[in-house]
């Protein structure tokens, strides 16, 4: 499968998108658990997605903000809806497997994408904002006669045409690659937009405001086996959506360890945070928000933790385009931290920390 699972980071993984709720400290408000649907999507055996949170749960209606978010209940990780202060969370799909990670709203609100934990490779899912009607956009596990990577990190574009997602391939256990592809949403039709060079991982694709171009992280490693806490460097590049064969435009340096960039989505400003938390999961490195324009110039930090302090990561714009959603996390070598969704304000100003444990937040549009 994708870097996860070949690397042998599958459990080093499900700490960097959610952590065990058993460790999260007693203050700390459970999660509210919902009886699952008996309605189930039509799916092959290899994979299918959870069915919908029955109807007792808080409606998600038309033009109401939420958050989705990510974490882990005691049976693998999950999705999660809160409102924009912490309030009303609740699964969005039953307690139960297949694992669902890094969500992400349709410009409109109306869905949600998903990637799906599957039996060969992990794919990409749609669902209505409140869980309903899940049904496979991109299926690995349908294309892999054997374990070959995953479909991630699925982005929308800004007219809700496409979404913008990385394919992982792999040999074995042997990294061969990993490309940034756009999947037609109403058609299913893919395209290559960029395929990264060897020994590198690409991840979290997000796109322009005008749907022209797609930031993402590099992160390059000694060899294709992509040893464990051996990255040498990642980037934050820009490449052109529509043109294919265009070398990205770099916006960092290596050493920086910059990841995690989402474009303002109401002009040219991208945010990133420094030293991933799946590939960091312990570092006394800090971890902060910075801010660059999309050519790479004046770049400005937003946060300043310390070494071995609290880390700001995984950070995505409002649709205003005036705050960050993040996730706050505390720093300890067993992991036993807490992680906290947080607003900021674009400046670095206003810190508003939500109760409850989420990491991947992203808050849904309200057109």
């Amino acid at each position: 499968m994708s870097k996860r699972i070949a690397a042998g980071l599958l459990g080093v993984i499900v700490l960097a998108g959610c952590e065990s709720a058993s460790t999260e400290p007693t203050s700390v408000p459970q999660i509210a658990s919902a009886a699952a649907s008996s309605a189930q999507a039509s799916r092959s055996p290899a994979a299918t997605s959870p069915a919908s949170v029955a109807p007792d749960t808080p409606a998600v209606q038309t033009g109401e903000a939420w958050i989705a978010f990510q974490w882990q209940r005691g049976q693998g990780d999950g999705i999660l809806l809160m409102r924009p202060d912490g309030s009303d969370t609740h699964p969005l799909f039953e307690v139960s497997k297949p694992e669902t990670f890094h969500p992400d709203w349709s410009p409109d609100g109306s869905r949600i994408a998903y990637e799906v934990a599957g039996a060969k490779a992990d794919d990409i899912w749609l669902a209505g904002a409140d869980g309903s009607s899940p049904t496979a956009l991109v299926d690995r596990n349908a294309e892999c006669a054997k374990v070959c990577g995953d479909a991630a990190y699925p982005a929308w574009s800004p007219d809700g045409r496409s979404i913008a997602f990385i394919r992982f391939d792999f040999e074995g256990e042997v990294h061969q690659g990993c490309v940034i592809e756009v999947v037609d949403v109403a058609t299913g039709t893919r395209r290559v937009v960029y395929e990264g060079p060897a020994a590198t991982v690409l991840d979290y694709p997000r796109w322009s405001p005008d749907g022209t171009s797609i930031v993402f992280e590099s992160t390059t490693f000694p060899d294709a086996n992509l040893p464990v806490g051996a990255a040498t460097g990642s980037i934050i590049s820009v490449v052109d959506a529509v043109k294919p064969g265009v070398k990205p435009r770099v916006l960092t340096k290596p050493d920086q360890f910059a990841t995690y960039p989402d474009w303002n989505p109401t002009g040219d400003l991208i945010v990133f945070s420094t030293y991933d938390l799946g590939e960091f999961q312990a570092t006394d490195e800090p971890s902060n928000l910075f801010t660059v324009h999309p050519d790479g110039t004046t770049m400005s930090p937003l946060t300043s933790y310390g070494p071995g302090g609290q880390r700001a990561t995984q950070p995505s714009w409002t649709p205003d385009g005036k705050r960050i959603l993040f996730t706050l996390v505390g720093q300890d070598p067993s992991f036993d931290n807490p992680r906290r969704a947080a607003f900021i304000d674009a400046d670095g100003s206003n810190l508003q920390v939500l109760p409850g444990s989420a990491t991947h937040p992203r808050l849904r549009p309200t057109p």
